[in-house]
């Protein structure tokens, strides 16, 4: 890896890529404006957000061959050229002019389509990328390979026909000895979808199978993008007969299986992990030799072929080990089961009333696997457990043992319905210690009801089409609902709060925090609505949408001790002056609440100049400050400070909370400064009390803030060196530094903290977010530099925050 001193020259050049067009752009005079004012792809056109300048993707009809292209300027005076890049060729224009039109061919696929707006004085450049993605009609395999391993060697079986993209049926022919196969495909366009067999595979999967003596059909079907056309390429591999020397030397299982666990097993693979349940005694066990008569034993007990045997284990037992002996006792294959221990003790459900059953006999450390597919509950005390709850538990975790119930994989649908009838609730909980993350729930006049839950943790779940996506009742206290999204029905007729702590006067509900979210409300009801007896509220980094014309506040709150902080709110474009958050004062059972609110660095995109953020006319000690109003597409220069109303609100400026950032892998390590002749980098420290580890959030669009460096007044926001991409081929010798300087417009500064399930957090960089802050080397060593690099789920990319008071 590079040294600090070496990497001096890289800010040179970033200082130098922002006056010739790069990104993040630099608000200084005289670097000539070479924005898109409009383009209209075939007469349509397309929503351009202020500095973005792409990837825009546009989705073109399957039979259409070519797309007009209209760019218009807001400097009139430059200059335009194009490059079309697809699957048959790249194709530069002449240099057109602004509001020209010109017209591109497509083929099928993707078609890459970017424009170059030139100032032919400065030699300045800024590009725009749009990608026009046309279905493809046509279906088919551009290659398809099938191989075996013989001695530790990869050989390919051999194809006759040779293969080729029109021809579909094949046949080949491998030993006695070769009992599996694998292989790969490449579809003929990006966009067919390919099965094998019964399976769905993606582009570059390697899938793989056994073989049997004498014919293995494989088959492989595709499916043009646009869904009208399939083909099927089908394989006959023909697996020699054995000879009598040859049964007599097979050691070769034909097959292996453990009960509630999936092997993925191949005769000549030997090796085995089971992600095996902490209080698991017991592996249930079933083997088939490919000859019948030989001799299989584990650890000294014999097994019967085809027949379940039931092994105990031990927490200390690391693996099991099954040895096949042939019928000449000659030759034996060992196949080996390492056991790793799980901290969880998990179940895999398939149905509703697996799941219901899982959620009303669920402990401490049981983690509920949901399979993806569609869930409908029915109500019921012999069903699900209440009378009202597609889906309940009144279980609890401890604090070092929740209960987990997630999703087996977030980028499928796994969805949990209600009945949508009366009073109708998809989940309610009435447990403490839980954490559910990556399931969607769906039709019901209730999403999710916490009654009495405490310290329950929602991650990236999504509720919609239900009246009230949120509901906190009973004095739930000090749970997190982070990275999700809630959508309320769009009628009008529905005036539920889309989230709601619900007052109680038996129970104060406290410390429950709401971050990163987004919230889309139907305008006729509040987004977040905070009634008495809810306290010590954080509502932080969550985007607010209306689907209609907002008709009442996005946030109306009776509660005490309320932090709404870092959010952003879209309000509709109506000419009313609804106020956006509403504070006010309301006595409960003689107790005052409403007092104590702190609102600060919150946006509101609207073009309405007179629409308040915040109204308050009773609320006591309500302080409001540094927050933002804007257009969609204003400049930093064209922002205004939001209005307030009402003679209870307190303009007040104060500190924004202050953090050290620590690495989750050694928690003595600090992310701090090292102040060299040429620059201020990021680097890492020993944890101090030194300001130059002290941090501060400053907002900065939707969910993305700036990292903001305490010890510098001129310099203070974190950005990583322009071009950071092509300088972290490996973490290891990465060059991508990351430093301070002032801030800059565009998206390098702009940072999203994304957390995991161990509230844990990666920064990822806006200007691609696809890379994160990463430390560098090889060895966590005081001194090693910050750079961006891209996400890998690695430690070096794992890090905490530590609030300072």
């Amino acid at each position: 890896m590079v040294s600090l001193k070496e990497v001096g020259w890289l800010l040179f050049a970033a200082v130098m890529l922002v006056s010739c067009g790069g990104a993040p752009d630099k608000v200084v005079e005289d670097i000539p404006e070479l924005s898109l004012a409009s383009i209209e792809i075939n007469g349509e056109a397309v929503a351009l957000e202020e500095g973005k300048t792409g990837i825009y993707e546009i989705s073109m009809e399957s039979d259409q061959q070519t797309a007009s292209i209209k760019p218009v300027l807001k400097n009139t005076d430059a200059g335009i050229y194009y490059v079309l890049s697809n699957a048959d060729e790249s194709v530069q224009s002449e240099t057109i002019y602004s509001g020209d039109t010109f017209s591109v061919e497509l083929e099928q696929g993707a078609n890459l389509l970017r424009i170059y707006v030139i100032d032919s004085k400065s030699n300045t450049t800024l590009s725009y990328v749009f990608q026009l993605y046309r279905a493809s009609i046509t279906a088919g395999l551009s290659q398809l390979n099938y191989y075996y391993t013989e001695d530790g060697d990869t050989e390919e079986i051999t194809l006759s026909p040779s293969f080729e993209t029109e021809v579909y049926e094949y046949t080949a022919n491998v030993d006695y000895g070769t009992c599996y196969f694998y292989g790969g495909f490449a579809p003929a366009f990006a966009d067919n979808v390919v099965s094998i067999g019964n399976e769905i595979a993606a582009p570059g999967e390697i899938f793989y199978a056994g073989l049997e003596p004498g014919e293995n059909r494989i088959n492989t079907f595709v499916v043009a993008g646009d869904g009208q056309r399939e083909v099927r390429y089908s394989v006959a591999i023909n697996r020699a007969q054995p000879t009598e020397a040859q049964l007599n030397t097979n050691a070769l299982l034909a097959s292996l299986a453990v009960d509630g666990y999936e092997l993925d097993f191949l005769c000549r693979q030997n090796l085995y992990e089971l992600n095996v349940n902490s209080d698991t005694t017991h592996l249930l066990i079933t083997a088939i030799p490919e000859v019948d008569g030989v001799a299989m034993a584990i650890n000294d007990r014999d097994l019967v072929s085809g027949e379940p045997i039931s092994i105990p284990i031990e927490s200390d037992d690391d693996a099991l080990v099954l040895t096949v002996t042939s019928l000449n006792g000659n030759y034996s294959e060992v196949y080996t089961l390492y056991l790793n221990y799980l901290t969880t003790n998990r179940t895999r459900v398939t149905n509703s009333e697996e799941l219901q059953f899982a959620l009303q006999n669920a402990n401490p450390n049981d983690e509920i696997v949901v399979a993806p597919g569609y869930y409908y509950g029915v109500a019921g005390l012999s069903s699900s457990g209440n009378e009202n709850a597609a889906f309940y538990s009144a279980r609890s975790g401890t604090p070092l043992a929740r209960i987990y119930l997630s999703a087996e994989d977030a980028d499928e649908d796994t969805v949990l319905f209600g009945d949508n009838d009366e009073d109708s609730i998809a989940f309610l909980l009435e447990g403490n210690y839980w954490q559910v993350s990556g399931i969607e729930f769906n039709d019901s006049q209730s999403g999710i009801v916490l009654n009495g839950a405490d310290s329950n943790r929602f991650f990236n779940i999504e509720v919609s089409d239900t009246e009230q996506a949120f509901l906190i009742t009973g004095g739930s206290s000090y749970n997190e609902i982070v990275a999700s999204h809630f959508t309320a029905v769009s009628s009008q007729e529905n005036t539920r709060p889309l989230f709601e702590m619900l007052q109680d006067n038996a129970a104060v509900s406290r410390g429950n925090e709401l971050r990163r979210n987004l919230l889309t409300s139907n305008g006729a009801a509040t987004a977040i609505k905070l009634q008495a007896q809810s306290k010590n509220t954080l509502i932080e980094s969550n985007r607010f949408d209306t689907s209609a014309v907002q008709q009442v506040a996005l946030i109306n709150s009776n509660g005490s001790d309320t932090v709404i902080r870092f959010n952003t709110f879209y309000a509709s474009n109506n000419t009313n002056d609804t106020p956006v958050i509403s504070v006010e004062q309301l006595d409960s059972g003689g107790d005052m609440w409403g007092e104590n609110t702190t609102i600060y660095q919150n946006w509101l995109i609207d073009a309405q100049e007179q629409r308040p953020l915040v109204q308050s006319n009773t609320a006591i000690n309500l302080q409001a400050s540094e927050n933002i109003a804007k257009t969609r597409t204003a400049l930093q220069e064209d922002y205004r400070n939001a209005v307030y109303q009402g003679e209870a609100v307190q303009i007040d400026t104060f500190a924004s909370p202050q953090y050290r950032i620590r690495l989750a892998e050694n928690n003595d390590l600090c992310v701090g400064i090292d102040s060299t002749d040429t620059a201020e980098f990021v680097v890492i420290r020993a944890c101090s009390e030194s300001e130059s580890q002290i941090w501060q959030l400053e907002i900065a669009d939707d969910y993305y803030v700036y990292l903001k460096n305490r010890s510098s007044e001129d310099t203070p926001y974190l950005m990583p060196v322009i071009g950071f991409t092509e300088y972290c081929g490996a973490i290891e010798t990465a060059s991508s530094v990351t430093f301070l300087t002032e801030k800059w417009y565009g998206y390098a500064q702009h940072w999203a903290l994304l957390q995991n399930d161990s509230d844990e957090i990666f920064l990822s960089n806006r200007q691609n977010s696809d890379y994160g802050l990463t430390v560098a080397g090889s060895t966590f060593t005081e001194g090693t530099p910050l750079v961006a690099c891209p996400f890998s789920n690695a430690r070096r990319q794992a890090f905490k925050l530590e609030l300072i008071d």
